[in-house]
């Protein structure tokens, strides 16, 4: 257990304060407000990869099971999310990217991009899951250049969270990746169903065109997933279409079954 003043920086009475909100801009100064604490909390707890403490499997679970204790308390340890993070094992680091993001605390999160830029594909996926659960939009930067990770599942997992933190910033990305030719496009076209913006009906069309089957079949579901003015005649239009997964959409949609009746079994 890590004792510490209540009402002092990081102390449970503080996270639980500053939990799932944005902080205020005097305490954050632009992007490097989010890179130094982190990196400063990590060389404090004094286990950088490779340190002593990982000397063994056996401690690197223990150091897991103290960040799952700190997931089910809801109550941001620093140094055992700094040590974690700072693990040489990406297992590890993988499991500290899940806490930042599952804990909603704006302290937690400053490890995240770090984390997305970490050497090992398998920590930048988890990283990216975890800042679209996080609700911290000042990690939105840092997703948008996730979008052009060269890991490709890296990139879809950036392209999910930014539907998850919704807003502006997040739908100017995922509309410029799905009317590009290259990135994300199917993980983008679904993120974007949450926005009932009519002007995405002719964006999701044209995907409809694209020669990539995940494209066509996940911008298919985001326009039957929510109506939207114009969406009618575009799905309509898909219900002769090749693929059975987007006819199936689209009859979902319209509440029509394309199948004619002497067809039924």
């Amino acid at each position: 257990m890590t004792l510490r003043p209540a009402g002092c920086p990081g102390s449970p009475v503080e996270s639980r304060t500053f939990a799932g909100r944005s902080p205020r801009p005097s305490r954050v100064a632009g992007i490097l407000g989010i890179f130094v604490p982190a990196l400063v909390l990590t060389a404090c707890a004094g286990l950088g990869r490779g340190g002593p403490a990982e000397a063994t499997r056996g401690n690197r679970i223990s150091l897991v099971a103290e960040l799952l204790q700190v997931e089910d308390r809801r109550d941001y340890d620093p140094i055992v999310v700094g040590r974690a993070s700072a693990s040489k094992d990406p297992w590890v680091r993988s499991r500290a990217a899940l806490t930042c993001g599952r804990l909603r605390d704006v302290e937690a999160s400053i490890y995240l991009p770090v984390l997305l830029r970490d050497p090992d594909p398998s920590v930048r996926r988890a990283a990216a899951f975890a800042s679209g659960i996080s609700e911290d939009r000042r990690l939105v930067p840092g997703l948008v250049t996730a979008l052009s990770d060269s890991d490709g599942e890296t990139a879809e997992a950036a392209a999910t969270a930014l539907g998850r933190l919704g807003g502006p910033a997040c739908e100017t990305a995922l509309r410029t990746i799905l009317a590009g030719t290259a990135g994300p496009r199917a993980a983008a076209a679904v993120a974007l169903y949450r926005s009932t913006d009519p002007a995405l009906v002719p964006l999701l069309s044209a995907a409809l065109e694209d020669g990539d089957a995940g494209t066509r079949r996940s911008a298919a579901w985001a326009l039957a997933r929510v109506p939207r003015p114009g969406s009618e005649d575009a799905l309509r239009g898909l219900l002769d279409d090749a693929d059975p997964e987007i006819v199936a959409w689209a009859a979902r949609s319209s509440g029509t079954n394309a199948r004619p009746p002497d067809s039924w079994s």
